[in-house]
C-alpha cells in the first residue's frame, strides 16, 4: 500500500491565519489552526527528543512559544464556539499531556465555566456525551 504524504502544516497554518486577519471572531477557525499547530508541536517534540541539539525549531524556547500559541487559540476556540464541549475536551487532554500546573489550572477555570454553562443547555445525547467527557477531563487534571 502507498504511503500517505505528510500534511502541509505550515501552509494550512498560514492559510487559517490569513481567515483569522479577515475574520477574527471565527470559532472553528481558531479550532483548526489550534488543531493544526499541535499536530506541528507534537512532532517538533518527538523530534526534540530524539535530537541530540538543542536549538531551531525545536529548542525549548521555541516550544514554549509554539505553546502558548496553540492555547491561545484553544482559548479562543473555547469562548467563542456555541458548543464548546469538543474544542474542551481537545484542550484539556493537550495541556494534561504538554502543560505545566498553572496552564492546567487556567484551563480547567476556561473549560469548566464553558462545559457548565453548555451541559444545561446541550440538545443531542452526542452533545451531553461530549460535555460529560469534558467535565471527565476537568475532574482528572483537578
Amino acid at each position: 500500500h502507498r504511503q500517505q504524504p505528510e500534511p502541509d502544516l505550515a501552509g494550512a497554518a498560514d492559510m487559517l491565519r490569513a481567515l483569522l486577519a479577515v475574520a477574527p471572531q471565527h470559532a472553528n477557525a481558531h479550532l483548526q489552526l489550534a488543531r493544526v499547530l499541535s499536530e506541528g508541536y507534537r512532532r517538533d517534540c518527538t523530534a526534540a527528543a530524539t535530537s541530540s541539539t538543542s536549538s531551531g525549531p525545536h529548542d525549548s524556547a521555541h516550544l514554549q512559544r509554539a505553546f502558548t500559541d496553540i492555547c491561545r487559540h484553544y482559548d479562543k476556540a473555547v469562548s467563542l464556539s456555541r458548543d464548546p464541549g469538543e474544542p474542551s475536551v481537545e484542550y484539556l487532554k493537550l495541556v494534561a499531556a504538554f502543560g505545566d500546573v498553572f496552564q492546567r489550572r487556567r484551563v480547567v477555570e476556561l473549560c469548566s465555566l464553558a462545559v457548565n454553562h453548555t451541559l444545561s443547555a446541550a440538545s443531542t445525547e452526542a452533545d451531553v456525551r461530549t460535555l460529560q467527557t469534558a467535565k471527565a477531563w476537568i475532574d482528572k487534571i483537578n
